[in-house]
Formats: C-alpha cells, structure tokens, sequence
C-alpha cells in the first residue's frame, strides 16, 4: 500500500515507472540494442570512458578508418555520457542512459502540457505516449535522435516563458538545455531548434512592437537578456563551435546534393503507420518506399480518434490552438521532402539546411506538437455519449476493414497459415495490418463495454486504454527496430571485460592491420567497430564521420599495401624496410604514440604512422619538434635519422583544452545559478 501511496502522489516517479516497465528488455538487461546504437554509440563512449579514465580529453579515436578526429563530432561533449563513465562504460550503460533519455523525454512533454494549461492526468497521459510513440520506436538505434526529441521540449518550454516573462531562470534553462541538444543531438534536429527559437522571438519582437499596450522597455529588456543568452550559448558551446568550424571542410559533411539531402523522406503511404505500426515489420520498399526505422508515427489508434472527433465536434478547440496545427502541418510537410518542396526549398536557399539528411526527422516536431494538442483534446471532450457512439463508429469501419482484406487476401493468408510461421517479418503485408486493425477494434470494444459501467469515470478510462494501447504495440515492435531478443547484454557485456584484458601494446608492433582487423572480428561477434574494444587500429569502421582524404586512400589501389603493413614502419624511397633491420616499441596512450626506434640502416628513412594526417598532430624526436608529412594521400610520415630515437606523435589541437574549460565553467555555473533560483 505505501508503495502505491508514492506512486499516486508523485508524477515524476508515475511517469518513470510507467516508462521503464514499458520498455523492460532494455530496463532490465533482458534483450540488447542492436545496429546503429550497438555500432556507433557504444564503441564511440567507450572510447571516451577510456580516455576520461586516464584524465586525457577524447581527442582523437586511433580504432577506426585510420584515426578521426573525435573532438570534431558533437557528442564527443555530452555530459551525461560523461557522467555515466565514470565507472567505466559498457553496453550495459548505453541501457541505461537510453531508459534515462526516454524518461526525460516524457518528464519534458509533462512539463510543457502543464505550463499550457493541461490538466496533470492528461499531462501525465500525453507524455508516457510521446515516449513510447513511433519515432522513439522507430528511432531507438539512432541515439542521436532519441536525445534530440529528449531535449527539444525542454528547450522550447524553457524558451517561450523566457520571452514572455524574461526571467533569467528561463533565460540559464534555454542556454543549459540547449547545450545539451547541441552536443548529444543529430545536428539535424539542432539546426531546426535554432531557427525556430529565432522565429518565436521575432514573433514575439514584432507582437510586442504592434502592441500598444507593450512599452519601450519590454522590447529593451527582451533584446537586452536575448543578447545575454546568445553570449552564454556561444561560450558554452564554444567547444563545439570552434571543432565544427575549423573541420568542417575536412569531413564528409555539407554540401550535399538534392537527393542525398531528401534520402530518408516521410512518403505519403507512411501515413499508415498511424493506423498499422506492426506491418512496419515488412522490410519493403515498393510498400513502404523508405527506410522502415525512419517511417513510424504511431502515437496510438485512441490519440487519432480523440483528434479527429475534436476536429468534427469541437472545432472550437482546433481554432483556439490553431499554432499547434500549424506546427504538426509544417512539421509533415518538412519531413516529406521528397514529395512536397519545402524541404528542398530549405537546401537550396536557407544556410546549414544542406548539412543534414533524413527530412523524416521533422515527424519529432510533429508528434510533439500532436500530443500537446492531445492533451487539450481530452480535457476538453464535452459529450462522452457522442464520443461512444463515434467510436462504435469507428469499430464498425475497423471491422469492415479487417473483413475487407482478409477476403482479398485469403489465398495469401491461407498459404502463409500453412506454413505456420510466427516470426513478424515473415508474415504478409496484409496479416500485420489485420492484427493491428483488431488489436485497436478490441481496445475499442474493451473501453465501450467498461464505459457502460462506470461513465462517471470516462475520461480516467479513456487515459488508462490509450496508453495501454501504445505500451502493447510497443511490445510487439520493440524486436524490430529496438532490440535483438537474440543477444544477451550480459554475454556482451562479459565479452567486452574480456577484452579489455587482452594485451594492445604488442599486437600493434607485430601484425598488420589485415591480421588486426581479423582477431578484432574473430574475438567480439556484436557490432561493427570490433578493433575499439581490443584497442587495435582498424581501416574500417561504421561510422557517418569520415575525412575526405580517407576516402579517397580507400579507393586507390595503394590501400592494399597499407592493410599489410603494420601501424608503424619504416620505408626508403624503394617501399618499405623488412623489420630485421630495426627494432620497434611501442606505446599507445589517448591522443598520443610514443615508439622508441633502432634504425639499423646507414641513412635517413621514413618512418610511417599508418594515422590520418590532422592539423592538431605535433611530432618530437628526441624531445625536438619536426615537422609531419601528409603521406599515402591521407597518413603521415617523418623523416628519421640513423640510430636510436623516441619518436612521439601528440594529438594537442590548437585553443581546444582552453576552450573546454571555458564550457565547462560556464556549464557549471549556469547550473548552479538555474538550481539555486526560485522561478
């Protein structure tokens, strides 16, 4: 009993709980993350956690492609994977920061239907669904975007009550919260949030300067502190900024073409998904015409309903928050770039707008903006009659429908029977959408036939089935695009511990990067980027960050030559010196290698360090500086003399670690600042 007591008498902890049990097989360890987050994500901060661990920043990340500069992507700053690592980080963390996310997800929907005047019930309702919808679904391994759709309802709710009451509460919360977004998010969503703050503010500007009842001082005091905060986003960010702006011409970034830019649209048919998630499963692009983790917008068959009857029968409603409208239209129309222009109008003519991909992004906005309308919705339902009997409408069409494919179908349906599969993906297009069809029509049937009994209770039944509804359809998707009910994270996890014990050091100086890459494969089955965990130099990896000159390496014939050799060695103008005539140690730190070289041979060589070739490298021999040669079209080399030499590669990029400081005093004093303030 008192553990209910705690439940009834605290949002935060009903939300948590709810979402937590919602998603189990990652809460609870019972099923792992796969693709991208087990690709990218988890390599990427255990990489970081291993440089943090021996007080060196995350500079550069030697485990793939020859080397990158990790300062230069964004989330190389994100404090809470910080936070995170300082025991370490493991697959296991990665779970529990992606559960983390997806609470403050819903805690942030909850907030802002509050300050819009949402009763708490239904704020509580809007947000468990804004978690569990599609796109976080849909999205769960690109982590990038499920901490972008954390952070842009705080962002804008901390934004909007900052220009209209100017406190510098909201004014430290816009800056800290943006930070945020701006390192742990797809720059995508990042570039969007920016514009659109812009635009709020010059509606406001311009509301506030055809106003008359506004004075002179209001419109001084918003210019006056949105100065402010510019200037404490630009020195938190700082970081960022300057890694972006002095790379960015190094990288595959920007400047994209049209069609690399509208890859990954919303499609008209994806609009289905509203009614059908589970027939996502099918993997067909002459269906769904898109990449299926970038197509779901599922926020629940209840959530459409309570919608589209207040669009019919309270049409007073619709017109009294007629800007949220106009976000979800816009929102759509952005993300269906390549059916609608707006998106390549963007490109084309807007700066940074050709920095991104993937215009389904924009769905976020959407859903945000469509539980917020939501909530206002079933506060606002003023006949639970005529609602009854619009859903037994609803029912009704829901059953016509199933009974409709199922005799267009039967053939299919009856081969497919015989068989007797039961694995999702296997089955036809066209039973996924008659198992979600009665999976709704029973939710449906369930409220009706409650609702006879307890009417006095409806708006409470209608919250309980419709996020009941999002948490079953959560459950039967979650193997698709969420997680491998096939890996354990716990074997994972002890792979990883294993690795970690395995000795780096000697592996580089004795075998090639052919020989490196075949143990890193061999000795970890999960993921992609296999060399990170045994801290071995790999010339792959999956990663969306590449230099323009390593691409241009992997594709000429002398890549061969380089995956034979090993990380390091010695060449004369006639190829490379046989290891009999040196001697090689060698010693791997973050951001820095050390060899102590015994050249054997009567005359200045070159040495090769099989690294791509960066600005921020400074190279020593024997504590005096030289200078670095960009070699085989994208590595470095030295030339070295006869005899022994330490030879010392740093990774130090000019104003960076001063930079970093700068962030992070500013970070923390904003914090201590919004924490210490009453609003």
């Amino acid at each position: 009993m008192k553990f209910v007591k705690f439940l009834s008498g605290h949002d935060y902890v009903k939300i948590a709980f709810i979402v937590i049990l919602a998603y189990w097989p990652i809460s609870f360890f019972i099923a792992s993350v796969k693709w991208d987050a087990m690709n990218i994500s988890i390599p990427w901060r255990y990489y970081i956690a291993g440089s943090l661990k021996g007080f060196n920043l995350p500079l550069w990340y030697p485990n793939q492609n020859l080397g990158f500069a990790q300062y230069i992507d964004p989330q190389t700053w994100y404090w809470p994977s910080w936070l995170l690592s300082i025991f370490g980080y493991t697959n296991l963390t990665f779970h529990i920061e992606f559960v983390f996310h997806l609470v403050v997800a819903a805690i942030g929907v909850y907030h802002f239907s509050l300050y819009k005047n949402i009763s708490r019930s239904s704020s509580i309702t809007v947000a468990i669904v804004y978690s569990l919808s599609g796109f976080f679904i849909g999205n769960a391994q690109h982590f990038g975007w499920i901490v972008s759709a954390t952070w842009i309802p705080i962002v804008m709710l901390h934004f909007i009550k900052f220009i209209k009451t100017f406190s510098y509460k909201n004014l430290v919360g816009t800056s800290l919260s943006l930070f945020l977004l701006t390192t742990g998010g797809y720059w995508g969503f990042v570039i969007s949030v920016y514009y659109s703050l812009v635009i709020v503010f010059l509606f406001r500007f311009l509301f506030l300067v055809i106003n008359k009842k506004s004075s002179l001082s209001e419109i001084v005091l918003l210019i006056k502190r949105s100065l402010l905060l510019v200037i404490l986003n630009v020195l938190t960010t700082s970081i960022v900024l300057y890694s972006t702006i002095t790379n960015i011409e190094l990288i595959e970034r920007g400047n994209l073409e049209i069609e690399q830019l509208l890859y990954g649209s919303l499609f008209p048919v994806d609009f289905l998904s509203l009614f059908a998630p589970i027939a996502t499963y099918v993997e067909s692009f002459a269906f769904w015409q898109g990449d299926i983790s970038l197509i779901n917008i599922f926020i629940g068959s209840f959530s459409v309903l309570i919608i589209v009857y207040s669009l019919f029968f309270n049409t007073h409603l619709i017109r009294l928050h007629w800007k949220l409208v106009l976000v979800i239209v816009i929102s759509f129309v952005l993300a269906m770039g390549e059916t609608l222009p707006l998106r390549r109008l963007l490109a084309l003519y807007v700066p940074l707008f050709d920095y991104f991909r993937f215009p389904s992004l924009y769905r976020a906005f959407a859903i945000f903006a469509i539980c917020l309308l939501l909530g206002h919705c079933i506060d606002q339902i003023r006949s639970w009659r005529l609602f009854s009997q619009y859903l037994m409408l609803v029912v009704a069409c829901y059953l016509l429908t199933a009974i409709m494919l199922f005799v267009m179908y039967f053939d299919e349906l009856r081969l497919f029977v015989a068989k007797l599969s039961l694995k999702p993906r296997d089955m036809p297009l066209e039973l996924l959408f008659i198992v979600q069809l009665l999976i709704s029509m029973a939710f449906f049937l369930g409220f009706l036939i409650i609702y006879k009994k307890y009417r006095f209770k409806a708006s409470a039944l209608l919250k309980f089935f419709l996020i009941a509804e999002v948490i079953l359809v959560a459950q039967l998707m979650f193997p698709h695009t969420v997680v491998s009910i096939k890996s354990s994270p716990v074997s994972i996890y002890s792979n990883i511990k294993e690795l970690e014990n395995a000795s780096k050091n000697l592996l580089l100086d004795k075998i090639s990067l052919n020989e490196a890459e075949n143990l890193s494969r061999k000795s970890f089955e999960y993921g992609l980027n296999k060399a990170t965990y045994l801290g071995l130099v790999s010339y792959w990896a999956y990663t969306p960050y590449q230099f323009k000159n390593y691409t241009v390496l992997e594709n000429d014939s002398i890549m061969e030559k380089i995956k034979s050799m090993p990380l390091i060695y010695l060449s004369d103008n006639n190829g490379p010196i046989k290891a009999d005539y040196y001697k090689l140690n060698t010693t791997v730190e973050p951001n820095k290698f050390t060899f102590v070289i015994d050249n054997k041979c009567d005359e200045y060589l070159k040495l090769n360090l099989s690294q791509n070739y960066h600005f921020g490298w400074h190279c020593y021999v024997n504590k005096e500086k030289v200078d670095i040669n960009m070699s085989n079209i994208s590595l470095m080399s030295i030339d070295l003399a006869s005899g022994r030499s330490e030879v010392e590669f740093v990774f130090r990029p000019d104003y960076v670690h001063i930079l970093f400081v700068l962030s992070v005093i500013c970070f923390l004093f904003q914090l201590y600042f919004y924490l210490k303030i009453k609003d």
